[in-house]
């Protein structure tokens, strides 16, 4: 279960039912190139209406996309460019729609794909996501896809590429949106509609590799739709969607959303238990302190990347991960407790705050607090085909629900 978002908003909680535990999955198939980007008609709410209240633009938000108020729908097809500034970070990317074919999936030769899921999935919240996207027949907001680089390059976008001059000249011109949404964050939309420049932004697209950074649910959902599809011989429909998805492609290292760690949080073994599975594991305490009656919840908590925090209401304990040269922190974890717990036994949250106030209020319960992993570890992860564990990353800001996505029946 996924609890305090804080700032931002859960994209797949808009589409999903239930608590969203469910059983542990595997990682999906990575997306073979030549990527094939479409033009779509693009809805879009009204900037002011674009969030709620904190803890309520989901609900509202959400509700606004499936009733069309205050929704306005392009009258052609084309591609975007959507740039955005939350928390003091600049976001930049191309949104279109992307062709999921069957037979551009692969389990092999990760190192050569163009889409690289990173994150295992919950196959009951898969279906139940899947559900409700036929339901809807909506795309509620774009996965997120961040560049990887070509052969024989370092992390980031190849030399010479194409993409970046070509959105560089886009967003030279006017944008059709501008302005502050209801939370003051600032947005700016550009319509791509020229055939020739969908053309061109087409094939600057086509040899580029991506790492999928959010939105490997929606991924996993649209993949099971069209499986689904396929089997029954069926043609593109409202329900099943046209085998595309709504992505956004960011076209820029120096302007692409930040990595996070998700905590977690295990009930009922205490921390001297948890401590006791670890040192078994070959971690190693490094220190440990007791922090009070109750432990402030908000206090400054940094973090080596080698360490883990262990916690509940009145001790902190800071304990060495073992190295490793081909395991993330996230995953030497999950190996260690997962025996003990199980693998749906965690709970997450996007803020340690959060992981600490539950512990507070519940005395069996343990927060661990976590470093987040490189980009570049979790891109190495993806191309050998290691599935890191559900919610290992969190990807931020991400695009705010309801300024471009899409719906199956426009066509």
């Amino acid at each position: 279960m996924v609890v305090g978002y804080g700032r931002w908003e859960p994209y797949d909680a808009v589409m999903q039912q239930g608590d969203g535990r469910g059983r542990a999955g595997a990682l999906d198939p990575a997306l073979r190139g030549p990527l094939v980007l479409s033009p779509f008609r693009a809805r879009r709410l009204d900037l002011d209406r674009v969030a709620g209240a904190p803890g309520q633009a989901d609900k509202s938000v959400s509700g606004r996309l499936v009733d069309g108020s205050g929704v306005v729908l392009d009258d052609a097809p084309g591609l975007y460019v959507h740039e955005y500034r939350i928390g003091g970070r600049l976001v930049r990317g191309l949104v279109g729609l992307l062709d999921l074919g069957l037979d551009a999936l692969t389990d092999l030769d990760r190192g050569r794909a163009a889409v690289l899921p990173h994150e295992a999935v919950e196959p009951d919240r898969v279906d139940r996501l899947a559900g409700r996207m036929a339901d809807l027949g909506l795309d509620p907001a774009p996965i997120l896809l961040l560049p990887l680089p070509g052969p024989g390059h370092g992390l980031g976008v190849p030399p010479a590429d194409p993409l970046d001059p070509l959105v560089r000249s886009i967003v030279a011109g006017a944008p059709v949106v501008a302005g502050e949404d209801a939370r003051h964050h600032a947005h700016r939309v550009w319509q791509v509609s020229a055939p020739e420049v969908v053309a061109a932004t087409a094939a600057a697209v086509a040899p580029r590799r991506f790492l999928l950074a959010d939105g490997h649910h929606r991924w996993a959902a649209h993949l099971a739709l069209e499986r689904a599809r396929a089997a029954s011989g069926g043609a593109p429909d409202s329900r099943h969607g046209d085998g595309r998805a709504l992505v956004m492609l960011v076209d820029t290292v120096d302007q692409s959303p930040v990595l996070h760690a998700l905590h977690r949080v295990v009930l009922g073994l205490g921390v001297e238990r948890v401590l006791d599975v670890l040192a078994t594991a070959g971690y190693r305490t490094r220190r440990s302190r007791s922090v009070g009656s109750p432990a402030p919840p908000d206090a400054p908590l940094r973090l080596a990347h080698d360490e883990v925090v262990v916690a509940d209401g009145r001790r902190r304990v800071r304990v060495v991960v073992p190295h490793h040269a081909e395991a993330t922190v996230v995953e030497q974890l999950h190996a260690a407790l997962e025996p003990v717990v199980g693998p749906t036994g965690f709970e997450y949250h996007h803020r340690i705050g959060a992981a600490l106030r539950q512990v507070r209020r519940d005395p069996g319960a343990v927060a661990l607090v976590l470093p987040p992993p490189s980009t570049s570890e979790v891109a190495a992860s993806a191309t050998s085909g290691r599935v890191l564990p559900v919610k290992a990353t969190s990807f931020q800001p991400k695009p705010p629900l309801g300024v471009i996505f899409r719906s199956w029946r426009d066509g």
